[in-house]
């Protein structure tokens, strides 16, 4: 997600899709420090759902972190064919750092 020289992104796309619909992106901006972003989401359902984000940049490394960006272990995420997945309560609120 750390692109080197320019990027068109088609005006019908998305930069960051997330399904399902009780999901939320409540944050989405740069790691000030680093590459990547961090992205903060909020399951409004009312069971635990897995979730997947699609950023249009193809993901390297996703993981969860504190609201301060430090790498926490719950819960786990991981990408699989270019989508992140985690598995998030109902009202919890994850952030996670996507590079």
């Amino acid at each position: 997600m750390a692109p080197k020289g320019s990027f068109a992104v088609p005006s019908a796309r998305s930069l960051l899709k997330v399904t399902p619909a009780p999901w939320g992106v409540t944050a989405a901006y740069p790691v000030p420090t680093e590459s990547g972003r961090l992205v903060r989401l909020l399951n409004v359902g009312s069971a635990e759902t897995e979730g997947h984000l699609r950023p249009v940049l193809k993901p390297r490394e996703a993981k969860t972190v504190d609201p301060l960006g430090e790498p926490i272990a719950q819960p786990p995420a991981c990408i699989v064919d270019g989508v992140v997945r985690v598995s998030i309560r109902p009202w919890q609120l994850v952030t996670l750092r996507i590079t």
